[in-house]
């Protein structure tokens, strides 16, 4: 073997060992992160957290199956009543990652933690190949400017978001797309990596094409500095392309966005109903001695269903003294109204620029704006190189304000998220603040390729970051000595390597190699210490064992329970894995259930659900934390698992996999359709009623008269402690043969809680706790029940705890108007209105994600069949074989069928709203493709293209 061959050789083997280095580096480092802190795999904490803990991790398990064709894609009912599955697929799952799921069998948090870990590898490798492709003369270097990308603070704190991470693996290839459509006018790259972006996660493209346009804007300005010819003309042709690039991406992603599109708009599942008010008058000023104030009970107007009416106003407000009263005249100064609006619209300064700071993270308070100290010594030598234009550093500097300004001025945030604003995960696009940084240094140093960076230079840029990096030790911004240790360890490497090193052609190769070894390893050491400090406030908390054990309890259940009763319910549990949040239980193990904690669902069923009683309004949520008999009964609950009392329910003891005082079975539970009257289309929850009475209206909705099975109990105040700060003591009176419940109400009310007759305490009006819950079991004779109301002064209390321990009682009073509202279920109208709608239920011959066959007898006058399945464009409907209109009902929470007279068969199929049109769509947008490309191909042979072009290269000198 020649010795040119060797050397090929050598070289070939070289640049597969930097690029299979750059795939395996980050991978290591996550290893290594999760051996240091015993997450798993490598240890007893698990590695869900947050929603890959309380959503992804069900999502797979449901995904696992519709890869196996268990489960229909575009539909599932195991989500609050039903919903639209496109969305969901599209938020969380259609990452092509995530095919990998069937390798992994029951071993969701493996798959998700491998997961993870192919995508930093896969990061790195885009992030390494855009910047040898576009600063080619990065080198080497590039291995560790990517690294500061791929393990920045935003990325290993965001592996509790998996799908955010796609749209990193696809930002540097529409980067380099972006750069070669200004600079060579080529577009396919943009738009293939922009539609794989959108197919992957549409979330995180959105943001990407955000990026991606104000980066193009910042080559072009580039390009007007670099490139002859680059006039206004030739702006506005590079601007046109890339817009065309990136509506083509969406129309060749169109069988994912468009239906994705459709199942999001017009979600209104945060929308709040108005509130019933308070009905505990306001709080007197306390007197000085104290003497009885708030002993006394105060008698209640029979018949109410509350302990105190409010007062003429209703608003509940403490009385304030005279005295005490403002000057009714004053009103805050304009400095005032400035900083109100300041504080209204921007997040903490402080908390913002401690973001920026090796150390400084604190979870959900400081934005990641940390990508490595590298990153900070490369913008340096940026802004004082003299090799780069004024002009450009101004547009660099303009970008870092801006990236800086979006994390720090809420409404520019709100942009960046969608156009709406997020609950929690802040910051979601502190990330692109690094990758301009990461530009920055790129372009330094490939300006400076044939040369050195100046010592002055090299000096001003170690010595900025050092200060600040000491002044935010100094103003005790830095949370880890280890992070401060590790960066100052960069920023020598930093000034050694810059300073003498880098271009210096004195320098010897052994000395080279050893400080770019060097910088490499105090990059991966700063990572990896910032990391483990943010990993120390995300995982530990919750352990990997009792998650299994939890999720093959669950799996089992739900088998053995369908195999027990096949025929079709939906069941309900009152417990969740952990914390109240993980809501998707239904889908994980495979059966219909009320609960939903998700992005992308139905918002109809969510609003309905919350504002009748079920779980807080105003979220994406809904829980089911307590068994009520007269909803259950309509929503075709029919098994319910809970340690709470279950008032009109049968015990079942004879299913194994289910402990026998746990499971429950609704004897009165509706089948999934019945025949309704015609004024359920204009139900509303659109008037400030408490949920009883809302439940009564919804009966009297469904039969076409009058009807009320909540009665309001005799309540009264026993006492009335708010004004010294303690809690209010009600007596309630439930009639014989009925079942008390209770509500927390309040146009105004703040989390509380509630203990009935001494026991344990429920947290109440919090996110995912905030139902009528009845007050005991059903009993013969009448009953009077002692219920306290109000808060827990003991800080020591986790804010997500819903059940008072032992070391803990109710001994604060309940803020602002919160008070309670207590009716009792009446058995014999509730009997009856379940008879009567019995009368005309459907049998339900099958039931699938996205078909319902049943049959009905309409009598004679024929009848609207409701379906307690939540109205969708995407439902249509056959009666007898003919088509049918499918109505909404209830605000579109449930779908109708008329049906006519004598015996029918009736079926529903679902087709997600949007999928024809996008995959149409796409098959246009990737025909004009083809369509191009064969055009280039054949001008192409036939010499059109290219021909007017000035020949570049070893052959220029000889074509002229």
């Amino acid at each position: 073997m020649t010795d040119a061959a060797v050397s090929k050789r050598r070289l070939r083997a070289a640049s597969v060992a930097y690029w299979a280095g750059g795939f395996v580096l980050p991978i290591l480092v996550l290893c290594a992160l999760a051996a240091a802190g015993g997450v798993y795999p490598f240890g007893p904490a698990s590695f869900l957290a947050d929603d890959l803990q309380y959503q992804y991790v069900d999502f797979y398990s449901w995904y696992q199956r519709v890869l196996g064709g268990e489960e229909a894609l575009l539909y599932t009912s195991s989500q609050a009543l039903g919903s639209n599955a496109w969305g969901l697929f599209s938020y969380y799952l259609s990452s092509p990652f995530n095919l990998l799921l069937p390798l992994f069998g029951d071993s969701y948090t493996l798959f998700a933690f491998v997961a993870c870990a192919l995508r930093l590898g896969a990061m790195q490798v885009a992030m390494m190949f855009y910047l040898h492709r576009r600063f080619p003369g990065v080198r080497a270097l590039g291995l560790p400017l990517a690294l500061c990308y791929t393990l920045s603070l935003w990325s290993v704190t965001n592996l509790r978001n998996p799908m955010w991470l796609d749209g990193l693996v696809f930002l540097p290839l529409a980067m380099l797309g972006a750069w070669r459509c200004v600079r060579k006018g080529k577009w396919g790259l943009l738009l293939g990596a922009v539609a794989a972006a959108v197919v992957a996660n549409w979330y995180s493209a959105y943001m990407l094409v955000a990026f991606t346009v104000l980066y193009a804007l910042l080559e072009c300005v580039c390009a007007r500095l670099d490139v002859p010819g680059f006039d206004a003309r030739r702006f506005a042709k590079t601007l046109a392309t890339g817009a065309a690039a990136l509506v083509g991406a969406l129309a060749l992603a169109g069988w994912i966005f468009l239906p994705t599109v459709f199942s999001l708009v017009g979600d209104v599942s945060e929308d709040v109903t108005p509130q019933a008010p308070g009905t505990l008058p306001p709080v007197a000023a306390a007197p000085a001695s104290g003497e009885g104030a708030g002993a006394d009970a105060v008698p209640d107007a029979a018949g109410l269903g509350a302990a105190v009416q409010p007062d003429a106003a209703g608003s509940g407000a403490a009385a304030q003294p005279d005295a005490a009263a403002p000057d009714a005249d004053a009103s805050p100064g304009l400095l005032d109204r400035l900083y109100d609006a300041y504080a209204r619209n921007a997040y903490p300064l402080s908390d913002c620029v401690r973001g920026l700071a090796s150390g400084g993270f604190v979870l959900e308070a400081t934005p990641q704006l940390f990508s490595g100290t590298v990153l900070v010594v490369g913008f340096f030598l940026f802004m004082t190189s003299r090799r780069v234009p004024w002009a450009l550093k101004a547009a660099v500097c303009v970008g870092v304000v801006f990236l800086f300004a979006s994390v720090w001025i809420k409404p520019l945030y709100h942009v960046w998220c969608g156009l709406r604003a997020p609950r929690g995960f802040y910051c979601r696009n502190a990330q692109f603040f690094g990758v301009l940084l990461v530009w920055a240094t790129a372009c330094a140093i490939d300006r400076t390729a044939k040369g050195r960076f100046g010592r002055t230079s090299v000096a001003l840029s170690v010595a900025l970051p050092a200060a600040g990096l000491a002044a935010a030790a100094l103003a005790g911004m830095v949370a880890s000595w280890w992070c401060l240790v590790a960066s100052a360890l960069v920023l020598a490497v930093c000034g050694v390597f810059f300073g003498f090193a880098y271009g210096n052609p004195d320098a010897g190769p052994v000395f080279c190699r050893a400080a770019f070894a060097a910088l490499v390893a105090s990059v991966l050491l700063e990572a990896g210490a910032n990391a483990n400090l943010a990993w120390g406030q995300i995982y530990g908390a919750y352990q990997q064992g009792p998650h299994d054990a939890y999720a093959a309890e669950s799996r089992s259940q739900a088998a053995a329970l369908q195999a027990y009763d096949p025929s079709d319910f939906r069941f309900a549990k009152t417990y969740t894995r952990i914390l109240q949040a993980a809501l998707n239980e239904g889908m994980a193990s495979g059966y219909d259930e009320i609960s939903s904690y998700s992005s992308a669902h139905n918002g109809y069923a969510i609003r309905f659900l919350n504002g009748i009683g079920y779980s807080a309004e105003g979220y994406i949520s809904t829980r089911y934390a307590a068994p009520q008999l007269f909803m259950d009964s309509l929503l075709d609950v029919k098994y319910v698992d809970t340690p709470l009392a279950a008032p009109g329910l049968d015990p079942v003891s004879d299913v194994p996999a289910i402990e026998g005082s746990r499971l429950y079975r609704n004897p009165w539970a509706l089948p999934l359709g019945y025949a309704v009257s015609d004024d359920v289309r204009s139900f509303a929850l659109d008037t400030p009623q408490n949920v009883f009475e809302r439940q009564n209206a919804l009966a009297s909705a469904l039969l076409g008269r009058d009807v009320a099975v909540f009665v309001p109990c005799e309540a009264r105040v026993a006492q009335d402690g708010r004004a010294q700060g303690g809690p209010v003591r009600y007596e309630v009176d439930v009639p014989a043969g009925a079942i008390g419940y209770y509500a927390v109400v309040g146009t105004d009310k703040e989390p509380c809680f509630v203990a009935v007759e001494g026991g344990a305490a429920m947290k109440q009006a919090y996110r995912f706790q905030q139902a009528v819950t009845p007050l005991g079991p059903l009993v013969d004779d009448a009953v009077t029940y002692q219920v306290t109301l109000g808060d827990v002064a003991d800080e020591s209390l986790p804010p997500y705890e819903i059940v008072l321990d032992a070391g803990h009682s109710v001994n604060a009073a309940p803020k602002n108007d919160t008070s309670c509202v207590f009716y009792a279920l009446d058995m014999e109208a509730f009997q009856q209105v379940i008879e009567d709608l019995r009368a005309g239920g459907a049998v339900v011959e099958s039931h699938e994600d996205t078909s319902v066959r049943a049959t009905v007898d309409a009598g004679a006058d024929g009848e609207l069949v409701m379906f307690t399945i939540p109205f969708d464009a995407g439902w249509s409907a056959r009666v007898n074989g003919a088509p049918a209109q499918v109505v909404p009902l209830a605000e579109s929470a449930f779908l109708g069928v008329e049906v006519p007279p004598g015996r029918s068969t009736v079926e529903l199929a679902y087709v997600s709203p949007g999928l024809a049109l996008g995959c149409a769509t796409t098959g246009v947008a990737a025909a004009v493709l083809l369509a191009l490309a064969i055009r280039r191909r054949l001008r192409a042979s036939r010499g059109g293209v290219g021909a007017h072009l000035p020949v570049r290269g070893k052959h220029a000198r000889a074509s002229h």
